[in-house]
């Protein structure tokens, strides 16, 4: 079970969808964050051992792997689910456990390029009083993006996706 949760989160992280900034959900940057510590009931030693992660490549993968057990890696990807909610459905593995449509894929992904190319060019040309405006407005966008996506899913689809995120958790203070 270990080699099968390892080998996919190594393919995830090599995922474009995978490769974001630190407020976007990923595993590496939610293991950092003291309330995900406390959810997955890490050990000061696995704290430690996860502390210097800070990029999102495969050996930073592999080192969370072997660090976290089984149920705790499960538990973070059903946490990543829930802080990047509809964003989640781009990832390959995501889409194939919902079982989406072909048209449902070109349609998420669709909204998903679009509005990426929407936020690239409002960026351009917004200027913001400060970093964390910017951030606010980034996650308000992310947000907006993700609720579009979610809108794709039938009720069962919803339904599914609600139980690939597990029990409930308070995203508020990894997505600030």
């Amino acid at each position: 079970m270990k080699c099968r949760i390892t080998a996919v989160i190594v393919l995830l992280a090599a995922s474009s969808v995978w490769a974001a900034p630190p407020d976007s959900g990923h595993p590496i940057f939610l293991v950092q964050h003291a309330s995900v510590q406390k959810d997955l009931a890490m050990t000061a030693a696995q704290v430690k051992a996860v502390a210097p992660l800070a990029a999102v490549d495969k050996e930073s993968m592999e080192t969370m792997a072997k660090t976290l057990d089984a149920g705790q890696m499960k538990r973070l990807q059903q946490i990543s689910h829930r802080v990047r909610g509809g964003l989640a459905l781009a990832d390959e593995a995501v889409s194939k456990e919902l079982r989406l449509t072909a048209t449902q894929t070109r349609k998420i992904a669709a909204i998903s390029d679009d509005r990426e190319k929407d936020l690239v060019m409002v960026l351009q040309v917004t200027r913001f009083r400060d970093a964390t405006a910017k951030r606010k407005f980034m996650l308000g966008w992310r947000r907006e993006v993700a609720d579009k996506m979610l809108a794709e899913l039938t009720a069962e689809q919803k339904t599914a996706f609600e139980k690939m995120q597990g029990k409930k958790f308070d995203t508020s203070a990894v997505s600030k």
